[in-house]
């Protein structure tokens, strides 16, 4: 389905939906959601996706719906499948104005919208209000619960970092801003105000040391960064500046969801060490400190025998172990490890020095007595001393267990339906949940000839009878923005068998919200049945028409006499009225008004504005002049004597030309004409219909493009003709007449014919709207037809049909 489509869909809907790009801002709304929000679209485009909520009074809460929020959207950007919040609190204006705002609780559901290239373009977001549903009460009990525990936990640890005796911070997001520091921290950069500031910012002397590009480094690949020793200059304040040795860890943050969210930052200052040489109770100090108070499972090994020295609770936890282990051999802590591959990873990581780094690897652990499966994200990374020696092995870990088994488990689930769907007779294929189509069963290729990578990404729009496509796509459109059921008549081409008529369906896939979350579709072969029908309604026209013939044969003298009288009477009338009002009462007057003009301008002196009113009204009368004129004719078409006679359409062409040649020549237009035949037509008329329709295709023109002009002409009878009205057994010379000018809409085919039907101003383009009313009318004459096609900006079309044989008539 087009953007565009999407997007009228998206904006229109009555639930509460919001788009939002990568970076957290508002690009639309929908309807739902404006009225609920009481916000309007131009104040809410543009903005950050928290700021357009009212201000919750509560921090804790608002931290929380913030981080929430950020967390879901991050998940479904980096998956990039839909990812549905827990239940927020959201304080929104009340629809009374005394009331103020109003409390209520929303799921978020957070779908990404790729791109063809499956990049992630936006987030299309949708909120279920469950305020008053059981899943609220048992949810707030919970979040009472979380929130009691995280302002205990929260406080605990921010106390006990701040007290640390290192120097600590904790970096938020890409640009490094400081949300954390510490007393010791603090004494590096005394009397500077740096929460909320940039790492740049805050420490400018560091820049060229190195540290802001292991910084980026780390947040960019998300894998830590432990220094030793590495020397270091730093602005105490008073333009002192000292020069140290340093310790420090960059280890990245992750959320409740897994995703990065900034850098914990562990530094220790080792000049005295450095310089004394002081190597192991420091360095063992060290690095315990940083195990206590890592975030993520983290363990230190010592010496080749790869000894437990130290181990936080998270990785305690993932062992089913406690402190007591600290000290033992790896191998006893966790006997189930000795047929998998860590250990030799570790003794690996001892002997080179090199770091190693699992991604979603598997191990199994012993718990409650039974080996259970796990996946990790992990680093092995030696640890060195002063002198560069090995002396230990630093262990990170991460649980990455429900994530791996989740995207397992959707893609076996694919894999079952697409054996099921490849079983089947049909052609049968699936979209995606923006209409796009991903998937088609073996039965396509077989019967189509094409392979699968030639059918997705639209190709299989090659296979469907170009005349059937609109009519497919207008239904397409409708079933996206209504849910209903699509269903469609289509020729889909057989390799062995051309064309073939089959029925198209597709059903709407949903979710428990009434989500559509894709589209199954079948294509069953209806073309004997098509058959069928057809032969049937053909032999009922035949008959019908054999009816109506025996019927038109009795009546068609009558209505031809009285079709002519009614004709002269017409004609008559408006001849009568016209020629006297045009020849009288508008041309004279009209003619003084020229005559006096002209004497005001060439006697009198005129200001520069007078000149240029009255050259308006020249222009005025000129117009009104041209618009007497093509009346006149108007009126005359159907009163003068219709005198037919057999010629050449080329010598009426050339006639026209002729008397064209100088707008041709000033346009640098081009004349195409190809097979030609003879026409039996009233000459005067029919010279003034190519007139007409040389002049519309030199005046209405696009800019910087020469005109170019083509006519050709067959006879063929009217069964072979595609035309509606056509007799088919009566022989016509169709006459087809293109140009390359500036077109127009398809829904004016028929409304261009009508007098003083204008599709453009004057200032764009002169002329009086009657030329080809006058065109029409000349056909008619003639007992035949015309039909006008085109698009802007790429020309137009007009195909002429005239009876070859035809009654002369006066």
């Amino acid at each position: 389905m087009d953007i565009e489509d999407y997007q009228e869909i998206f904006t229109q809907s009555s639930a509460l939906k919001v788009a939002v790009d990568t970076d957290y801002n508002v690009l639309d709304a929908s309807e739902g959601f404006l009225n609920v929000t009481h916000n309007e679209r131009d104040g809410i485009i543009g903005k950050y996706i928290f700021d357009i909520f009212p201000e919750i009074s509560d921090q804790d809460i608002s931290v929380i719906f913030i981080n929430t929020m950020r967390d879901s959207i991050n998940q479904a950007v980096k998956e990039k499948t839909t990812h549905t919040s827990p239940v927020v609190r959201y304080q929104v204006p009340s629809h009374k104005p005394d009331n103020g705002e109003g409390i209520r609780y929303w799921k978020a559901i957070n779908t990404p919208i790729l791109d063809d290239d499956k990049n992630v373009t936006f987030i299309s977001q949708r909120y279920i209000d469950v305020t008053d549903s059981r899943e609220l009460s048992e949810q707030l009990e919970v979040e009472k619960k979380n929130l009691d525990e995280y302002k205990t936990a929260a406080e605990y640890i921010e106390n006990a970092l701040k007290q640390a005796p290192a120097p600590i911070c904790i970096l938020r997001g890409p640009e490094h801003i400081f949300e954390l520091v510490n007393k010791k921290f603090l004494r590096i950069v005394p009397g500077k105000d740096i929460i909320g500031k940039s790492a740049r910012q805050a420490m400018p002397e560091l820049k060229g040391q190195g540290f802001f590009k292991i910084l980026d480094d780390v947040y960019t690949t998300e894998k830590n960064y432990v220094g030793s020793e590495v020397p270091a200059t730093f602005n105490v304040g008073r333009g002192k500046e000292v020069d140290a040795y340093v310790d420090f860890v960059y280890q990245i943050l992750y959320d409740t969801d897994g995703e990065k969210s900034g850098i914990f930052v562990l530094g220790v200052d080792v000049t005295d060490q450095v310089n004394a040489r002081k190597k192991a109770e420091e360095s063992e100090y060290r690095y315990r400190t940083l195990i206590e108070e890592s975030t993520v499972a983290t363990a230190l090994y010592k010496g080749p025998d790869i000894i437990l020295q130290y181990a936080n609770d998270k990785m305690l936890n993932f062992w089913d172990k406690d402190k007591h282990v600290f000290g033992q051999p790896l191998h006893e802590i966790l006997p189930e490890i000795e047929d998998q591959p860590f250990l030799d990873y570790l003794y690996k990581v001892y002997e080179s020095g090199k770091t190693y780094t699992g991604i979603e690897e598997k191990a199994f652990l012993n718990n409650d007595g039974e080996l259970t499966p796990y996946f990790f994200n992990f680093t092995y990374k030696a640890l060195r001393d002063s002198d560069g020696e090995i002396y230990g092995i630093l262990h990170i870990a991460i649980d990455v267990t429900e994530q791996v088994q989740a995207k397992r488990a959707i893609e076996k689930n694919q894999e079952t339906l697409n054996q099921l769907l490849n079983s089947m007779p049909q052609k049968i294929s699936h979209t995606d949940k923006k209409g796009s189509v991903v998937f088609f069963n073996q039965q396509w290729m077989e019967e189509t000839g094409y392979s699968l990578e030639e059918l997705q990404s639209n190709g299989w729009l090659k296979t469907l009878h170009p005349d059937d496509f609109p009519a497919l796509k207008k239904k397409w459109v409708n079933a996206v923005k209504t849910g209903i059921v699509f269903e469609v008549e289509t020729r889909i081409y057989h390799k062995d068998l051309g064309y073939r008529w089959n029925l198209n369906r597709a059903v709407p896939v949903t979710n428990d919200e009434g989500d559509i979350l894709m589209w199954v579709g079948s294509n069953t072969d209806i073309h004997e049945r098509k058959r069928h029908e057809e032969t049937l309604e053909k032999a009922v026209r035949e008959r019908t028409k054999e009816l109506e013939q025996a019927y038109k044969d009795l009546l068609v003298q009558n209505e031809e006499k009285e079709k002519q009288k009614k004709e002269l009477e017409i004609a008559n009338k408006e001849l009568e009225s016209f020629a006297y009002i045009s020849s009288h009462d508008l041309q004279e007057p009209l003619r003084k008004i020229q005559i006096f003009i002209g004497r005001i301008v060439e006697k009198e002196h005129l200001s520069e504005r007078g000149d240029y009113y009255f050259d308006r009204i020249r222009d005025a009368a000129d117009r009104m002049r041209n618009l007497i004129e093509d009346l006149l004719y108007f009126s005359r078409v159907n009163n003068a004597d219709k005198v037919f006679e057999t010629i050449d359409l080329n010598v009426i062409i050339e006639e026209v030309k002729e008397d064209l040649k100088e707008e041709i020549k000033e346009k640098n237009a081009t004349v195409e004409v190809g097979e030609i035949c003879e026409i039996y037509v009233i000459m005067f008329q029919f010279r003034q219909l190519m007139k007409n329709l040389f002049s519309n295709a030199l005046k209405f023109t696009r800019p910087d493009v020469s005109p170019h002009i083509s006519i050709h002409s067959v006879i063929k009878k009217g069964s072979k003709l595609d035309a509606e009205k056509l007799d088919p057994d009566k022989k016509y010379c169709h006459i087809i007449f293109k140009d390359n000018g500036i077109g127009f809409e398809a829904e004016y085919n028929e409304r261009i014919f009508d007098v003083f039907q204008r599709l453009h101003s004057r200032e764009e383009f002169k002329g009086t709207g009657i030329g080809l009313a006058i065109v029409k009318k000349i056909v008619d004459n003639h007992n035949g037809f015309i039909f006008a096609s085109s698009k802007p900006d790429e020309g137009a079309q007009f195909d002429i049909y005239l009876p070859v044989e035809h009654k002369n008539s006066n």
